[in-house]
């Protein structure tokens, strides 16, 4: 059984849960657990003022239920193990995560999986502002891992973006792939403006046209292997974590190069069935 923090009343001020990952907690008692100090605010709180704590740390399972849109950090730097949370939830899920698995059957607010370094995030819900991307003054945004949204994401998205893959099921706001230097990003739905603004590297993979700026050259759209090894690589992740994404059999009907401010080498494909 996994170890599972009910929270006990919705709090007034933010929660920050960051210590409570799979890897920080396994071996200990539920006393020691509940003794565990968390932030609350600007000061302090023992995990066992907020959350009733149950199950198994040995299992590395971590699950977090309740009305959690003010808990803020869940996942944030895990290295291993996985966290399922039943419901909508505050910021900064999945930050920094270097390993592990993160499951959000809700939606997340800002920074959903900033500077992340490995492991998998699946949001059966939206997503709020600047998933994958760095916080103000870092220099790189995502570095590693998978990001899965079944619905729509805000702006930012792959801010910064060096490594990694961000699949989103629904629409994507404006800014998206802004300074991305690496890493794949594919959107379902349909993408805000100034795509890929100072995009030096990375793919982006589309099923609906946006106008892009006067720094992208129309290419040559090939039917490339590696689209349809994408595509069957998103299938397979979709259906393990159950995650409702359209059919898509596509290959490559567009192609642009840009940001040519940067070099150019950036890849924008629109997709058709």
């Amino acid at each position: 059984m996994p170890i599972v923090f009910e929270l006990k009343s919705k709090p007034k001020l933010p929660l920050d849960v960051r210590r409570l990952v799979p890897d920080g907690i396994s071996d200990l008692t539920h006393e020691q657990i509940g003794d565990l100090l968390i932030g609350c605010g600007n000061r302090t709180a023992k995990v066992s003022q907020w959350f009733d704590v149950e199950g198994d740390s040995d299992q590395q399972e971590v699950v977090f239920k309740g009305s959690l849109e003010n808990v803020h950090s869940i996942g944030h730097s895990m290295t291993s193990g996985s966290i399922t949370v039943s419901g909508s939830v505050g910021r900064h899920v999945g930050a920094s995560m270097s390993g592990g698995t993160l499951v959000v059957r809700g939606n997340a607010d800002d920074y959903l999986g900033y500077e992340m370094q490995g492991g998998t995030i699946v949001v059966h819900g939206n997503a709020a502002d600047h998933v994958g991307g760095s916080f103000p003054g870092a220099k790189y945004g995502m570095n590693r891992g998978t990001i899965l949204i079944s619905g729509s994401a805000g702006k930012g998205l792959g801010f910064r973006m060096r490594r990694g893959t961000i699949v989103v099921g629904g629409d994507v706001g404006e800014y998206a792939a802004w300074q991305m230097r690496a890493g794949t990003i594919m959107v379902f739905g349909s993408c805000g403006g100034d795509l890929g603004i100072d995009m030096k590297r990375g793919t982006i993979l589309l099923l609906n046209e946006v106008p892009l700026g006067h720094t992208f050259s129309e290419g040559t759209a090939l039917a490339l292997p590696f689209v349809e090894m994408l595509l069957q690589w998103i299938s397979s992740v979709s259906q393990k974590f159950e995650v409702s994404l359209p059919d898509v059999d596509a290959t490559p009907s567009q192609m642009w190069n840009g940001d040519k401010l940067c070099g150019g080498r950036g890849e924008v494909f629109l997709l058709t069935n």
